[in-house]
């Protein structure tokens, strides 16, 4: 029985693309529109917003071109984006009231297609001056953070960091495989000086 739902399951996956290396440039224009609005939670999830607006409609069976709507769509995804934007925790009346502000404001449009819930951000561009382009998805809050010089981007990997007093220059990640580098690197040196 339970192989039987693992071939379903690789069946089903083996259906769609393997998704890596999609690059989001986010643009000027786009980010004067996120940075218009004035409560944070609601910023931070219009940006969320966009970059996966952005990302899915790179995604086959996550986007598709609407004649309803006349432009670009995708499957809505509000449990992930409420998560991403760091406001899954709050109340769900709360995490409406912001998407419902995005709305109203005409930033953010939600509608259904064959009784699935698609969305698309209305001032989306494809041109312009582009102030980052985002490649990794780990941390898509820390893009926005980054942008308001809150944090600056790891030398190796370019993901975005928390700016500290100190002189960090790395992830987490990257910082443990260079400090491993480092240290063997060290061991080698000793090793080739007591031989000497």
């Amino acid at each position: 029985n339970l192989d039987m739902i693992y071939s379903r399951i690789l069946d089903k996956a083996s259906n769609y693309d393997y998704i890596h290396d999609i690059k989001c440039p986010i643009y000027k224009e786009e980010m004067d529109m996120v940075m218009s609005v004035s409560d944070n939670n609601a910023r931070n999830l219009l940006f969320v917003s966009l970059v996966y607006y952005k990302w899915a409609s790179q995604i086959s069976h996550l986007g598709f071109m609407s004649k309803r709507e006349k432009r670009m769509v995708v499957y809505d995804n509000n449990s992930n984006l409420f998560k991403l934007a760091h406001i899954d925790s709050q109340r769900v009346a709360t995490k409406y009231k912001y998407l419902r502000l995005l709305c109203e404001n005409n930033l953010y449009v939600a509608t259904d297609c064959k009784g699935k819930s698609i969305s698309y951000i209305p001032f989306c561009k494809d041109s312009g001056e582009v102030v980052m382009t985002i490649n990794n998805y780990e941390d898509i809050l820390g893009w926005l953070k980054y942008y308001n010089g809150e944090h600056k981007l790891c030398e190796i990997c370019g993901l975005p960091i928390k700016k500290t007093k100190g002189n960090l220059k790395y992830c987490a990640k990257c910082f443990k495989d260079n400090r491993k580098k480092y240290v063997a690197q060290k061991v080698r040196e000793k090793r080739m000086s007591t031989k000497m």
